[in-house]
């Protein structure tokens, strides 16, 4: 199964940095989705809960605010404060 690189940064440091099935993103225009081979995007983040599924589990983080992008099946999410890890 393909996978994405996923790399959640936030000003205190890297929270996660690995490989993933799957992200949920809550967007400025609303929740969505990354699979492997998405479009290549930009989105700035509303407050929500990030969730990032692996094959052992999935990690949900509540974030403020932050900007994530989407590119050659890589996820950087950049966020300003977490809420609850």
């Amino acid at each position: 199964m393909k996978s994405l690189k996923v790399i959640f940064v936030t000003p205190e440091g890297k929270l996660f940095d690995g490989e993933a099935n799957y992200v949920n993103i809550p967007g400025s225009n609303g929740n969505f989705g990354v699979y492997p081979d998405h479009a290549a995007l930009i989105s700035t983040l509303q407050n929500g809960k990030v969730e990032i599924a692996t094959n052992q589990e999935i990690k949900s983080y509540l974030v403020d605010s932050g900007v994530v992008e989407v590119l050659n099946n890589q996820v950087s999410i950049l966020v300003e404060k977490i809420i609850h890890a």
